[in-house]
């Protein structure tokens, strides 16, 4: 088997049929499908379970978890694969037609590397743009992997733009509670266990962005999470190896300080007061991290004063978080 494609399902079935047709239609078909149904109350479940009946010629696998979350049920997947490489793709998007005979193609190309990432679409609304990236096609080794999670413009943190190669992530697993935000905890850590890879501009995958979806509502509002995960980063990326990756970080922490105080501050002084001290020492301790002399004025305001803080957010009509 050379591919193991893992679809996490929750409460998808408007979206679930049109994930596994854009699948199917490949001239390759040396894939198995594993389709993990997490907790679900609809009927995504009986959707998936017909859709394996009416396409029994290919290997379609349904797991139906009375509970679960996004990491527990792509770590449920990973335990049933066979294949040699392994895709993660969200049920509620598609991969673009072709996508998995370029991928062979180019796995062939690049002799089997640990990793193959490539580009992709957005769709929202109905309207299909590119993702603009700045990359070309090239073999890259795991310290160019890294930089690329954190660059704006090249291939970010996500799974379900990128091939794994299993053995090398055997060993790996999803944590839960970054339950929505795990997917760059994730690739940090395969960029530890991985050599060779390639990148390509391709762009094989519709990612489609839903204002109702779980990982939009994580995102929007649990920044407390995301500063977690910012901190466990920190302890695993070397300041001397990636330079520009824990900057990245740092500054991603000061920006989560500054936002806090500045909401704590309109919406619950008692809060504000309480949390005052562990925010301003976030700020303080990374200030040296922040470049440029507006950025650094910027990022200490709220320390000397939250009402100011305000009068320059209305001033630039700009927010560090929404």
């Amino acid at each position: 088997m050379r591919y193991s494609i893992i679809i996490p399902a929750y409460n998808a079935e408007e979206y679930i049929r049109d994930c596994l047709k854009s699948i199917i239609r490949s001239n390759c078909k040396d894939f198995e499908v594993i389709i993990v149904v997490n907790g679900s109350n609809d009927n995504t479940y009986d959707i998936c379970q017909s859709f394996a009946k009416d396409n029994n010629e290919l290997d379609i696998k349904v797991f139906n978890l009375e509970e679960g979350s996004l990491p527990k049920s792509r770590n449920f997947g990973m335990k049933q694969a066979n294949g040699d490489y392994i895709w993660f793709v969200d049920s509620d998007d598609t991969i673009a037609f072709g996508a998995i005979d370029i991928i062979n193609a180019k796995i062939e190309q690049y002799n089997n590397p640990d990793m193959l990432i490539f580009s992709y679409n957005t769709v929202k609304d109905g309207e299909t743009k590119p993702f603009e990236t700045n990359f070309e096609e090239c073999a890259i080794d795991s310290k160019k992997v890294m930089h690329g999670l954190f660059e704006a413009n090249a291939w970010n943190g996500y799974v379900w733009n990128k091939i794994y190669k299993k053995e090398k992530i055997d060993s790996l697993s999803f944590e839960p509670k970054f339950d929505g935000i795990e997917d760059l905890r994730f690739n940090v850590s395969v960029c530890k266990n991985i050599t060779a890879s390639a990148v390509i501009p391709d762009k094989l995958y519709n990612y489609k962005i839903l204002s109702n979806s779980a990982s939009h509502k994580i995102i929007k509002n649990d920044q407390e999470r995301m500063f977690m995960l910012y901190g466990e980063l920190l302890k695993e990326i070397s300041c001397e190896e990636y330079p520009f990756e824990y900057r990245v970080l740092k500054n991603a922490c000061v920006d989560f300080a500054r936002g806090r105080l500045n909401i704590l501050w309109n919406i619950d002084k008692k809060e504000y007061y309480k949390k005052r001290k562990r925010l301003k020492k976030v700020i303080t301790e990374n200030f040296k991290y922040i470049k440029g002399a507006k950025a650094k004025l910027i990022s200490v305001v709220p320390i000397l004063s939250p009402r100011l803080d305000n009068i320059l957010r209305k001033m630039t009509k700009k927010e560090v978080l929404k």
